[in-house]
Formats: C-alpha cells, structure tokens, sequence
C-alpha cells in the first residue's frame, strides 16, 4: 500500500507508516527546506521514500489516484478554503483509499496556551473542534469513518517563540512538569481523558462517499 503524506516536512510520520506495516511512501512538500528535511528523516531511518518538492494546487497528475492512505499533519488548517483544499487532496486518493487527518485542537486548553505563548503561530491557524472538521471532510466529498478528539494533556504541542522571554520559558518547564504528572497519573489509574478540553489533537479517518468499505 501506497501512503502519501501532504505537508511532510519534518514529518517522523512516513518512516512510522513503512515500519510498522511496510507502506510504500511518498510525501510532498512545496519547502525545498521542508523536502530537505524529510528526505534526512528518510535516510536516517533507514527507509525508502519518494519525496517531491510539490504545490498541493499545481499539476500533480502523475500522483493523481495513487494514495492508498492520504495522510496529513496539521496542514489543512492553515487554509481559508479547507474544503477546496481537501478537494485537491482528494485527487491524489484512490477510489477505494482512506484520508487520516490530524489537526492540533485549539478550542480546548491548547489553543488558550498557545494563544497566550506565541500568537503569531496560534493566527496562522483555522480554528476548528471535531464537527467542524467532519463537516468540512464531508462538504469534500469524504465520509468519516472514524472521528475524535484524541490524546491528551501534552504541553509540549505548543509552539513557542525561537528567541523566548524567561517567562516562557519557566512556564514551558512548569507545563511540562504538569504533563509528567498528568501522564503518571494515566498510567497509574487508567483513566485518560479524551475530549475537546483536554486533547492536543483531533484526528479524522474517513473515505470517499459511496466509496467501498476500506480494508
């Protein structure tokens, strides 16, 4: 099975797909830096991969219909126009193929953190919870077959400025203190709370209306 990765630079994601399930794998990326970087992951790791210095919105016909898994992460959310944009996507999937989604969730306490630590970063941002991102799937054409908060309680999502004050950077070490805390108590309990306060992601799995049932 072919994946293919849209907005794959410094993605550890690819060489994950080819490990665990031995995925051909193919990413594109418009950054020369970004395709760059994911050709280093790619070598490092050992593992095969077509990288192609790509715009999603330019000709990509070669790669049209050949994606058994469409895969993104945290791209579709810097886009105005998500729903055209995964229209485009969607031409790069096969008839038959399975879109995974993965955007950061700013409406729970992520969004109010990176808000706060960096808003240059959290601007950038189309925010949406978990029914916004299964309606713009389906205004694309796509059907979910599986959609949810996922995670939980991981400071280290945000993004901070590259010069940052002392301030942040105390904050930065107390959340990642709590995220330690959290994380000893999950393990300890069981209990893990999945849900749009407490998630650093959504992530959305779904297909093509009217497609066949994905294997």
């Amino acid at each position: 099975q072919t994946v293919l990765e849209v907005g794959c630079a410094q993605s550890s994601w690819l060489p994950y797909f080819h490990r665990m399930y031995g995925c051909r794998l193919v990413g594109i990326d418009y950054s020369p830096t970004g395709c760059k970087m994911a050709r280093q992951l790619l070598e490092e790791e050992g593992v095969p991969g077509e990288i192609h210095e790509r715009d999603l919105f330019a000709g990509n016909t070669d790669l049209t219909g050949s994606a058994d898994i469409l895969f993104s992460n945290g791209f579709i959310e810097h886009f105005e126009d998500t729903v055209g944009t995964l229209g485009r996507m969607r031409e790069l999937l096969k008839p038959e193929g399975l879109i995974i989604t993965v955007i950061p969730n700013f409406t729970g306490w992520l969004g109010r953190i990176q808000e706060r630590v960096n808003p240059d970063v959290y601007r950038i941002h189309i925010i949406m919870d978990l029914q916004d991102v299964i309606r713009v799937h389906r205004d694309a054409g796509f059907e979910a077959v599986e959609a949810s908060y996922f995670g939980s309680i991981a400071s280290e999502v945000a993004k901070y400025p590259e010069h940052a004050s002392l301030r942040l950077r105390v904050l930065r070490k107390i959340l990642k203190k709590i995220t330690k805390t959290c994380w000893l108590l999950f393990r300890t309990t069981g209990w893990h709370p999945e849900t749009q306060r407490f998630s650093p992601y959504i992530l959305y799995a779904g297909r093509l209306a009217g497609s066949p049932e994905p294997s």
